[in-house]
């Protein structure tokens, strides 16, 4: 129940950030904003708008299929490339969280990670911790751009999505995620710059 209420909540501000966001859209520009945004991101003031918008959507979609599979779900959305990770019950709850994500205008790749385990969402603390520690590496790491990287952490696999600058960078991260103690996979999603036209992905998977 808490978890429920817990992401019911950043739901609402996901929300209220989407509004806001493409309310600024202008302002920000006038103002020199989206110079400084695309600074701190390989993606522009515009795609991170429609990327939050999308996610926005998608949670709502979830919401509305029922909580169980909304506190199942995580949802990450980088250039209009969707990827779900977490736990669900049944292969029909894989297939429903993905066809509610693909449903969404925008979305131009579905990436469905979600795991089958039947016994529900249970995100440990150990996943939390390999999750910390690989960000904490990638912030430390001054040939990183930490900030286009998305991590996500499920029964000790590492999922990760976003954007390198190039091979040399997304080898430096993949490097730091297997080395991590406790990790039994790192599943690699993240967009090369040659791909991001098209938005395919190393290791794309579906459902």
């Amino acid at each position: 129940m808490r978890k429920t209420i817990d992401r019911l909540a950043a739901l609402c501000v996901l929300l209220a950030t989407a509004s806001l966001l493409q309310g600024c859209v202008l302002f920000a520009a006038g103002a020199g904003g989206s110079a400084a945004y695309t600074a701190s991101q390989e993606r522009s003031l515009g795609a991170a708008i429609d990327d939050t918008t999308i996610t926005t959507k998608i949670n709502a979609g979830l919401v509305a299929a029922g909580a169980s599979l909304f506190t199942s779900v995580d949802v990450n959305c980088v250039e209009g490339r969707v990827m779900l990770t977490g736990v669900v019950n049944t292969p029909a709850d894989r297939e429903q969280a993905g066809q509610i994500a693909r449903n969404v205008r925008g979305v131009r790749e579905v990436i469905n990670e979600l795991q089958i385990t039947g016994g529900g969402f249970s995100r440990s603390a150990g996943d939390a911790l390999i999750s910390s520690k690989l960000r904490t590496q990638l912030i430390g790491d001054g040939e990183v751009a930490s900030r286009n990287y998305e991590i996500s952490t499920v029964n000790a696999v590492i999922y990760l999505f976003g954007i390198a600058q190039n091979q040399q960078e997304l080898d430096r991260v993949l490097n730091h995620a297997r080395s991590i103690s406790g990790v039994k996979d790192v599943v690699n999603h993240v967009a090369l710059p040659s791909q991001r036209a098209t938005g395919a992905s190393q290791s794309a998977t579906g459902g």
